[in-house]
């Protein structure tokens, strides 16, 4: 992706070389431009350009020197991992600092979110003559959904229902009544799987049903790439300068105080949005979810020897070597260099975490005897 530019991506010398036109600053001129396609509002708003037949989407960011990191160290260790991510490089326009990222369908594809494939099941519910399946009780019972949800307006019904409904488990459910080959479906499925390992090892809370898809390539159905990964490693908060240095003097006094209770609650502050099942949802009226901890140990309960060899790889191959050396790579690539305040903050509070998730792993070993894998 822009092979033939090194460091930063301007996007002015881009708008220049492709469309011959001079960016003087003025946003809501360029929006105005037949070649930008808006995605959002006002002029902090994200939007697509096409350069050399290619979509690309170029992402301001707020405190971007600091929460630029989530989206490319996410799909460096993705990579890593194995498991297709959506590419980003570091992207200025004017004083607008963000990434940019290619789009991961093509013109013949379609793809569908999460969200939409949630509401599909929904409208097709073949199962019941009543328009409002929430008031059909087998529907209810059949998919776990709380009787509270009745007294919801129809807005919140919707809105809650998806991110209700938003795990791995029920995932599986509805993309099964969608009539894929059996390949397709074990394929979307293993990657959904992947995509919840994932989440678990860089601490991404921010995967509702909007920030996940499959796609459809004429009659074919694959698994999208992932892509939204910005509130990975505790980044994307609101004052992230004050958070990184709370949490710095939180980890200094939990060695002096051999006490982790408030530096954890500063890494748990929020819980993963896409879970194992809808068994992590513990407060339905205010849509709060397990933490990772709680997610990571109910996968491995239900894991067999294959599953749970897979996920103890998965956390085993992000050590701290590596995370050194992918950022390292990352910032030659992008030309810009982790911030010494934000290198603390991602790798210490992301290898605290990796530690004490192996802990856990290592802790099923041990019980269930499997073999090689006892630490």
């Amino acid at each position: 992706m822009f092979e033939k530019y090194e460091g930063i991506i301007n996007l002015e010398q881009i708008l220049e070389e492709e469309y011959n036109y001079h960016f003087d600053g003025d946003l809501r001129k360029l929006y105005e431009t037949d070649f930008v396609e808006l995605e959002g509002n006002g002029v902090d708003a994200a939007f697509w350009i096409t350069y050399k037949g290619e979509r690309y989407l170029f992402k301001p960011l707020k405190d971007a020197s600091i929460n630029i990191w989530g989206e490319l160290l996410s799909e460096a260790i993705a990579k890593h991992l194995g498991i297709p991510c959506a590419e980003y490089r570091a992207c200025n326009l004017g004083t607008q600092k963000g990434v940019i990222t290619k789009s991961i369908i093509k013109d013949d594809e379609i793809m569908l979110l999460g969200c939409e494939i949630f509401q599909r099941f929904i409208n097709d519910y073949k199962y019941s003559e009543n328009k409002n399946i929430l008031k059909d009780a087998n529907f209810r019972e059949l998919y776990e959904i709380p009787d509270n949800f009745l007294e919801l307006n129809d807005y919140d019904k919707k809105r809650y229902i998806f991110n209700y409904i938003n795990n791995l488990e029920q995932a599986w459910s509805i993309i099964h009544e969608l009539d894929l080959l059996e390949i397709e479906e074990t394929t979307i499925v293993e990657h959904l799987k992947k995509m919840l390992i994932f989440d678990l090892i860089t601490l991404q809370v921010d995967r509702h049903p909007n920030n996940w898809a499959i796609t459809k390539a004429k009659s074919y159905y694959y698994p999208s790439e992932l892509f939204d990964n910005a509130t990975s490693f505790g980044l994307g908060y609101i004052d992230m300068k004050n958070r990184m240095q709370q949490f710095k003097n939180e980890f200094m006094n939990s060695k002096y105080k051999k006490d982790t209770t408030e530096l954890e609650r500063i890494i748990y502050a929020a819980s993963p949005n896409f879970t194992l099942s809808n068994d992590n949802v513990y407060d339905t009226n205010r849509r709060k979810k397990d933490n990772h901890f709680k997610v990571l140990n109910d996968l491995l309960y239900i894991s067999d020897k294959e599953t749970y060899d897979e996920v103890l790889n998965m956390f085993e191959s992000i050590t701290e070597d590596t995370i050194d050396t992918l950022i390292s790579e990352l910032e030659k690539t992008n030309g810009i260099t982790m911030p010494s305040n934000v290198y603390f903050y991602v790798t210490t509070l992301l290898n605290y975490h990796l530690e004490k998730s192996r802990e856990l792993i290592y802790e099923y070993g041990r019980k269930y005897n499997y073999g090689s894998t006892l630490r």
